[in-house]
């Protein structure tokens, strides 16, 4: 399972779909929920929980056809755009972590700090982060799509 991370407008909604077309498995848009064992459960109820900073989570899951918790293949930041081409690159050390805790969301806030910073630092030593910086405008990364696709699933 590939899950795309981002900021609002990032492009992570339209890389799911895109993977869709390419024959991927759509589980959920805005919220992924991740059980304590590092698995994607599908579908689940999010009303109520805050991102890592504090704001609340928007509550949007979907259930579809997945019945099985999953587990996470790549999370993929969704970084800035191109106006020309596209790069994907492994993000390691700090950078892989605060990709993580940026767009990481909990249950309560404050978090109970052991537990949480054991789980994300878990989930960051198990699991390839990678930067994509897609090129802008919907038909470019339309065309660069398959090339992403390939990479990101080889």
């Amino acid at each position: 399972m590939t899950a795309f991370l981002g900021r609002t407008h990032a492009g992570k909604s339209t890389a799911a779909l895109l993977a869709v077309k390419s024959g991927a498995r759509f589980w959920t848009d805005d919220v992924l929920v991740i059980d304590r064992r590092g698995l994607a459960k599908p579908g689940g109820r999010v009303a109520g929980r805050r991102t890592a900073d504090g704001k609340p989570a928007r509550p949007v899951v979907l259930r579809v056809g997945a019945r099985r918790p999953s587990r996470i293949a790549r999370l993929v930041l969704m970084g800035p755009r191109r106006d020309k081409g596209w790069t994907l690159k492994p993000l390691e050390g700090q950078r892989k972590l605060r990709a993580i805790l940026a767009n990481v969301y909990v249950r309560s806030y404050p978090p109970p700090p052991k537990a949480w910073h054991e789980r994300l630092l878990d989930l960051a030593e198990r699991v390839p982060v990678l930067e994509l910086r897609a090129p802008r405008g919907l038909a470019k990364l339309r065309r660069a799509w398959p090339a992403i696709w390939k990479e990101l699933t080889t």
